[in-house]
């Protein structure tokens, strides 16, 4: 299946420079495309350009959602920060735009003669009128030079199908109904928060309640209500059916594993995976997790870069890893499991070795180094699957 595919089915895919045991993008479309390997991203990005990434919680999405954002775009015009950075900096935005126009792909480092500003966007106010281009849809990302945004011109980048913005009141309605499938079952927070996305100004919790009411007598809401949970949950008539497919043991169409499944290989889930981001891990798998990447060393409890892990439909274990350019091996930092009794499960260490030589070929390891992990008749049933 290719990238393209994969996010025109999950929607999108939050990008995160830390390079630990890999990127959170490739981590979590490593979890879902066979033979997976970063440079596939780039390639997809850059040069066929079926994707591109963009939004201030920066996120990699089919082109074709492009015309559906426009509208988006252009409101950060008017965002209360942005708008006063356009009116005060006109002629410094003209000019930086003119330099991508005359010059072709540019980078902050490629304008070194911008006056030094304090933002967590740019160092540089060339840099921030860069982005600001960016955030508005006159520029979008050409490609990265370690990790450095180079910018072009939209109009060169974007094939030119897609550069017609969808009237806003459709748009608003598509770019809900795609933030809602891939929550695939969300609370009223979470579907608030889609409208919100959608629609930044326009939406208080008593215009999501009747909304949520309006779709409902329409029929193009479902409520489900999930067992543990006191919120209903939401989801699409063909999403209720899939629900309905579950619950008579039957796999929804399309639902198949291309190679092998989460049973046969567990699965390491990114750390800002939509199933579970905020708190999805704790509703639906009584998972507690938290990414303790910014919390102090003293004060993490499982590791810098710890990542659950999924066996079948369960999360039954984490492991803190990182990748040791160097020496080219993927290390278990430290490693837990969810029951004590899963020590002895054979099955479940085998599908763990299986995930791991999965992710050691994803970031380009040549070996995994399991002596920090316990316990070790359970490290051994690993090692003999990796």
């Amino acid at each position: 299946m290719g990238l393209a595919r994969v996010l025109r089915e999950i929607g999108s895919v939050q990008v995160d420079p830390l390079e630990v045991v890999g990127r959170s993008q490739d981590l979590a479309l490593s979890s879902r495309v066979v033979g997976y390997r970063p440079p596939d991203l780039e390639r997809t990005l850059y040069r066929e350009r079926t994707l591109f990434e963009w939004g201030g919680g920066l996120v990699i999405r089919p082109v074709e959602e492009f015309p559906y954002l426009i509208h988006r775009m252009q409101e950060f015009e008017h965002h209360p920060k942005w708008e006063n950075f356009g009116r005060t900096q006109r002629a410094l935005v003209d000019r930086v735009l003119r330099a991508v126009e005359e010059r072709g792909p540019l980078g902050s480092r490629d304008l070194p003669e911008g006056a030094k500003v304090e933002s967590y966007r740019a160092s540089r106010d060339t840099g921030l009128a860069l982005y600001y281009l960016w955030l508005t849809g006159r520029l979008v990302i050409h490609h990265r030079e370690k990790g450095e945004r180079v910018y072009d011109l939209t109009t060169r980048c974007i094939p030119r199908r897609f550069l017609r913005a969808v009237p806003a009141p459709a748009a608003r309605e598509y770019l809900v109904a795609r933030a809602m499938d891939r929550w695939g079952l969300p609370n009223r927070s979470e579907v608030h928060s889609a409208l919100h996305w959608a629609h930044p100004d326009g939406h208080s919790p008593k215009v999501t309640r009747e909304w949520i009411a309006t779709r409902e007598r329409k029929g193009d809401l479902v409520r489900v209500e999930v067992e543990g949970q006191p919120q209903p949950q939401w989801t699409t008539p063909e999403g209720a059916e899939q629900l309905s497919r579950l619950e008579r043991d039957l796999v929804p169409a399309g639902w198949n594993a291309r190679s092998a499944t989460s049973e046969e290989e567990a699965v390491f889930l990114a750390p800002l995976d939509v199933v579970i981001r905020d708190t999805r891990a704790r509703r639906f798998f009584g998972f507690q997790y938290r990414w303790e990447v910014y919390v102090p060393a003293a004060k993490r409890k499982w590791g810098y870069y710890t990542l659950p892990i999924l066996y079948g439909d369960a999360l039954r274990a984490r492991a803190d890893l990182r990748f040791d350019r160097d020496s080219e091996t993927l290390r278990v930092l430290g490693f837990w499991l969810e029951e004590n009794n899963d020590a002895g499960d054979a099955n479940l260490a085998a599908a763990i070795g299986r995930g791991l030589a999965r992710l050691r070929d994803m970031v380009g390891a040549q070996r995994v180094d399991l002596t920090k992990m316990t316990p070790r008749a359970f490290a051994a049933g690993v090692r003999s699957a990796t």
